[in-house]
């Protein structure tokens, strides 16, 4: 009974290609076709232009397979031109032309054509479309939708604004009712764009984003250990340490935004007004006598400690930010390698693993910029002080508005790292920190580390990619590997380029930050900075009434009066920074807008289907060549092994390397919060100094 239901239909399964071969070898034939019937698919007339994407090379495999078998005296017989293949033993075999994997490793027979034969026959290229879709919607909704969540995670400065008519309705009439989905959607494509245009800015400024992010992770950790270490010696009062935890917080504002005749910016103003009470009660001025209130000291530093708290607080875990984002894009990646294991042999599904490889750099960013511990909504330091005062009206352009709705502006993403640095130096400037200075210094030899690390960050998802599409279908640099290739250099000068701004230190940034002078409190209008009896300090740390340290003064041309070099510059001078500025930036666009070619313009290729054509199925060493060939079919044995042992391996390997930089990017966040926690904390310690300034009157 068993081998009736089992045996025998499985014999039979066996029994029929042997009898068809036996058959097919004395039989005659009228046409090709009569032998191969799957070539009926030639009287089908292609109805778009090739040109324009309407070339189909299965259809093209048809073509070369009808051309290497003749009609000879009722037998077809083969060329040899395409196929190195029998009748019978393509009839045995599976059909090539839009093969598939069923499970048979040996594949289908391959069919090679000239690629002059191609480039005569087979013009321009296939769009993705019906039977085609399959090659795209695996990258669009596998990659590049996980992608765009990843992007909105970078903060930004400016977007898009939305007309107020598009939500200024009458929900409770009918005309609001039936203008509320016509306005829905005209307001959706409006966040689509620019939605868009944020990821293309993103990812073509994936280098300089992460060598910024990875330059603010290390001044906020120099920071925190700079306090930790002056906690150890008793060197540094509560006030100096309650600033240096607000710049790490804060210090993603522009420091000088809102500044007006060199003075101080807003964030600045606001972010010093919170010790404001706690400076006070340390320097004795909260009582008539002048001693210390030691239970208003307490209070300052527990409210102190408090905003700290909460500031900390408002910004979202890491696991949240990107986290739960990193896991749904493996997952994708991992059903992408379940198809592909699915279908062994489809040089589509290979490249569509390689794009998504590639665009690993989008979740790379993310984990970078989750690391820091400064929040990326201002709105959280205009909500601690209580107030709000816009002292400039913001800069828009082509419908671009701030993102938030404060006085603060935020740096940059790709300017935050150097941005902080500022905070930092601005501290130790102008309350006599110099020792924070020289921690917060990024020497060459850091930068040289910082620009390894990003290299080797952007490298290893473009390296994986790169290796698919080389060996893909034919071994050789062509379009695809090209993108990666070329996407990867131009990161490298561009973060090359930042690098260069960095140790100019100002040439293009000419950033001219605000003469720091530190105000009188309020509640004591005598009040004087420790060391002397008048004057404030400038941005340098020179009173008023001395010279510069660092700035000679010289005659102006027109009056004779003499001014700091640092706020009136030479003619030359000037002519000479604005000359390496605009070099800098024309570079930089140059830069920017090749790498948006060969990054997103490569990356809607691959999506459209413009890269399935005759020049990109060949390598560029070929293009030349006469003699290049051009592999057809599909589901070949070589294309199947190739699966097996690369394009696998590759997919496992990019999964892991960012599930291992995510859980890197995790212990580092949380390390940097505990020692956060831990400077806080140690508000209540009574190895501190009480107050700098009793110290330095005491002459110590």
């Amino acid at each position: 009974m068993i081998l009736a239901h089992v045996g025998f239909p499985a014999l039979a399964l066996c029994i029929i290609p042997w009898l068809r071969l036996v058959l097919s070898e004395d039989r005659t034939y009228d046409s090709v076709l009569d032998a191969f019937p799957e070539l009926e698919a030639l009287n089908k007339q292609q109805i778009k232009d090739p040109i324009s994407g309407g070339q189909d090379f299965d259809y093209c495999c048809l073509l070369a397979v009808n051309a290497s078998y003749e009609l000879v005296n009722g037998s077809v017989k083969p060329m040899g031109l395409f196929i190195n293949e029998s009748v019978t033993g393509l009839q045995s075999q599976q059909w090539p032309c839009g093969a598939s994997y069923t499970g048979n490793k040996s594949g289908a027979p391959e069919v090679v054509a000239p690629y002059q034969w191609v480039r005569q026959h087979c013009p321009g290229w296939q769009e993705n479309r019906g039977s085609k879709v399959d090659d795209w919607t695996q990258l669009f909704v596998g990659f590049l939708l996980p992608a765009v969540a990843f992007c909105l995670i970078v903060p930004r400065q400016q977007e898009l604004k939305l007309p107020r008519a598009l939500f200024d309705v009458e929900l409770g009439q009918v005309s609001g009712l039936l203008s509320s989905p016509f306005l829905t959607l005209a307001a959706s494509l409006l966040v689509t764009i620019d939605t868009v245009y944020w990821l293309i800015v993103v990812f073509t400024f994936s280098g300089p984003i992460l060598l910024s992010g990875l330059y603010e992770a290390v001044v906020d950790k120099r920071m925190l250990a700079f306090i930790r270490d002056k906690i150890d010696n008793g060197r540094l009062s509560r006030t100096d340490r309650a600033r240096i935890l607000f710049a790490i917080l804060v210090g993603n504002l522009d420091l000088a935004w809102g500044s007006h005749d060199g003075q101080e910016g807003q964030a600045w103003l606001d972010t010093q007004s919170l010790v404001a009470e706690l400076e006070e009660a340390e320097k004795g001025l909260l009582t008539p006598n002048g001693t210390i209130d030691r239970d208003r000291l307490e209070s300052s530093a527990k409210s102190i400690k408090v905003r700290l708290r909460t500031m900390l607080a408002c910004q979202f875990p890491f696991g949240s930010t990107v986290g739960a984002p990193v896991v749904f894009f493996l997952g994708s990646f991992g059903y992408a390698l379940k198809e592909l294991s699915a279908n062994l042999g489809r040089n589509s599904s290979s490249h569509a693993l390689a794009y998504g490889t590639f665009w690993i750099v989008m979740p790379l960013e993310s984990i970078v910029v989750s690391c820091l511990l400064a929040g990326n909504n201002p709105n959280t330091l205009e909500g601690i002080v209580g107030r709000r005062e816009i002292t400039e009206p913001y800069p828009t352009f082509f419908g671009f508005v701030p993102s938030f709705d404060t006085g603060y502006k935020p740096a940059w993403m790709w300017n935050r790292g150097r941005n902080k640095q500022h905070w930092a130096e601005a501290i130790a400037r102008r309350y006599h920190v110099d020792d924070l200075r020289k921690r917060v210094a990024i020497s060459n030899r850091d930068l040289a580390k910082l620009y390894s690390v990003v290299l080797v960050l952007l490298l290893i998802p473009c390296a994986l990619a790169f290796t698919v599409s080389y060996l893909t279908p034919k071994t050789g640099l062509g379009c695809r590997s090209v993108d990666f290739m070329m996407f990867f250099f131009l990161q490298a000068l561009l973060v090359g380029m930042w690098v260069w701004k960095y140790l100019e230190n100002g040439f293009v940034e000419a950033s001219q930050l605000p003469t720091l002078t530190i105000p009188l409190p309020s509640s004591s209008p005598t009040a004087r900075v420790p060391g002397t009896e008048t004057g404030n300090v400038d941005a340098n740390g020179d009173r008023d009434g001395e010279k510069s340290a660092t700035a000679d003064a010289e005659m102006d041309e027109e009056g004779g009066k003499r001014c700091p070099t640092h706020q009136h510059k030479s003619r030359h001078a000037q002519h000479r920074v604005r000359r390496r500025r605009h070099a800098w930036l024309c570079t930089v666009a140059f830069l920017a807008l090749c790498s948006c070619f060969f990054g997103i313009g490569g990356t809607v290729m691959q999506l459209v289907g413009v890269y399935q054509n005759g020049l990109c199925l060949i390598p560029l060493s070929d293009w030349l060549a006469k003699e290049s060939t051009i592999l057809l079919s599909t589901n070949s044995h070589a294309a199947i092994s190739l699966a097996q042992h690369t394009w696998i391996p590759v997919g496992v390997t990019a999964a892991a390397y960012l599930c291992f930089i995510c859980c890197v990017g995790w212990w580092y966040n949380t390390y940097l919060r505990l020692q956060f926690h831990e400077m806080v904390d140690a508000f209540d310690e009574e190895k501190v100094r009480t107050s700098t300034f009793i110290n330095v009157k005491s002459g110590m």
